[in-house]
């Protein structure tokens, strides 16, 4: 496998303006990546399902594994994953301004862009970025970075729809569902052809933290459904536990809240690969390392 680095995504004309790149591609980082990419190669599943895409980038690793993306099922609530899995998905979606920031002058800058599934996502892209350095205003260095951004908006829409379109054509045939972590696991846990591979957020209310501000920005038809808790992690546990499919779960911190899933895990995978392959237990930079998959003699 290549080695994960900088995604092609990432390369446009944003890399030489003030603005980093808003599509978050580096989490989870690359060992983790490249590790989960080994195991879906030697596993080879039907049907790859990601319950929390959040940036898509574990999408990108069933891609690189040679997992088809017409197998590849993704899922989330947040505005920023819907936008993109509706854009590189070509489905339309209901996106206005909300009533109190309809004059205000990122309004008139992203008005325009309200239309295709592509625009629409760039302007959700667009936005979120602003607010964050609007935030963070007090500071000289945030400040300037905001002023870049709406002084050449034109360009970084451009870029940000440029960066949209070219994952939609690595990831043409992938299935995006706007809906509840919970359901789409229902929806596939008894898959036996199935990887499932569930990374829910770190902290209790995580989303609302990375953009603050976008859903109050923005009027949308957001999904019926609660925001995960770390007290949660509890119940998907159990629930996941009681899968047929062959599940992957990340969890950062105390591992002993994995409970007995951990063994079952790491079972399921001896049995599907003929390999000694063990459960992603944490990220490279934070609790154990991973431990690599280690091949009988002779495979």
């Amino acid at each position: 496998f290549r080695r994960f680095g900088k995604s092609d995504v990432q390369r446009s004309q944003s890399d030489d303006m003030a603005n980093p790149d808003i599509l978050f591609r580096g989490i989870p980082r690359g060992p983790v990546r490249g590790y989960i990419a080994r195991i879906l190669a030697s596993v080879e599943p039907t049907r790859v399902v990601i319950p929390c895409c959040g940036s898509f980038s574990l999408a990108e690793v069933a891609r690189v594994a040679g997992v088809p993306m017409s197998g590849v099922i993704c899922g989330d609530i947040s505005l920023y994953s819907s936008a993109i899995g509706y854009a590189i998905t070509d489905q339309d979606w209901r996106l206005e301004i909300n009533t109190g920031r309809e004059d205000s002058q990122i309004a008139k800058i992203v008005r325009p862009h309200l239309s295709d599934p592509l625009s629409k996502a760039a302007a959700v892209l667009y936005v979120i970025r602003v607010l964050q350095y609007e935030e963070r205003a007090s500071k000289v260095h945030y400040r300037e970075r905001m002023r870049e951004l709406l002084i050449n908006a034109d360009e970084y829409l451009a870029s940000f729809k440029d960066q949209l379109a070219e994952m939609a054509h690595r990831f043409e045939g992938l299935e995006y569902l706007a809906c509840d972590m919970w359901e789409t696991i229902s929806l596939y846990r008894d898959d036996l052809d199935a990887v499932m591979i569930v990374d829910p957020p770190w902290y209790t209310g995580g989303y609302d933290r990375m953009f603050r501000g976008a859903n109050e920005f923005f009027d949308w038809d957001e999904p019926d459904a609660t925001q995960f808790a770390e007290d949660d992690y509890s119940s998907m546990m159990q629930v996941l536990g009681e899968s047929k499919a062959l599940v992957l779960v990340f969890k950062r911190g105390d591992l002993t809240r994995l409970g007995p899933l951990r063994g079952k895990l790491a079972r399921a995978l001896e049995e599907r690969t003929g390999k000694r392959v063990h459960m992603v237990e944490g990220d490279v930079d934070g609790g154990p390392e991973l431990e690599e998959p280690s091949a009988e003699p002779g495979m």
